[in-house]
């Protein structure tokens, strides 16, 4: 009776081992090396990121890109457009960043990450806008303080050359100068207001990509 009960015992583990064994081999066919290799890649690359190796990272994300574009192409993408548009990235790009994330919704239309890959194409766009609008200012304070220096150069040869200026055109030019300035320094209080806005946007950014980041890895296999 004994006998007969170890017997079955041992059949049956070897049933399980029989499924156990088969099992792997499916694994083994559903997940072949190179996707095996891929996903190693991708983990690199996302090491690397958080340690702020940026171009290490996005050594790794390009080589994903390449061997398996297929089913992880669209993560490539994200995090090579993660990687351009870090703020801490000494070589951050928002055009590429745009263009990585662009190609993510275009290529990869059925992806999970393609709802974010649009939040970050707007947010994107919105601080090229701003850098753009901050570029305008700078410039035209710059003509600005320019054309006081002119303008007071101008005054001081005058009053060198002809002492006979009287107080009221000298006076005109003091005011003119007042003017000018309390047009720079609004120019200034303008500027210093917009770059704190800059700063707050990129703050916003940061957060979003570590929620971003939360998300990834619940999408991550």
């Amino acid at each position: 009776m004994g006998q007969k009960c170890a017997g079955k015992r041992q059949y049956l583990l070897f049933r399980i081992a029989g499924c156990l064994i088969l099992t792997c081999l499916l694994a083994g066919c559903l997940y072949p090396p190179e996707r095996w290799k891929t996903e190693e890649h991708l983990a690199t690359a996302n090491y690397y990121l958080g340690r702020g190796n940026f171009s290490a990272s996005l050594r790794e994300s390009r080589t994903v890109l390449n061997l398996y574009p297929q089913l992880l192409g669209d993560r490539a993408l994200f995090q090579i457009g993660l990687i351009y548009s870090h703020p801490e990235n000494p070589e951050h790009d928002f055009t590429k960043a745009r263009e990585a994330f662009g190609a993510l919704v275009n290529r990869y239309p059925e992806s999970p990450l393609k709802p974010q890959a649009e939040m970050w194409i707007m947010v994107l766009r919105n601080l090229q806008d701003m850098e753009s609008v901050l570029s305008a200012k700078n410039q035209e304070l710059a003509r600005s303080r320019d054309q006081l220096r002119d303008q007071l150069k101008k005054v001081k040869k005058l009053q060198v050359q002809k002492q006979k200026i009287s107080e009221t055109k000298e006076d005109h030019y003091e005011k003119a100068i007042e003017a000018k300035d309390q047009q720079i320094k609004e120019l200034e209080e303008n500027k210093d207001r917009q770059i704190k806005e800059l700063e707050e946007n990129i703050d916003q950014l940061k957060e979003v990509d570590i929620k971003i980041e939360e998300k990834k890895r619940e999408v991550t296999p």
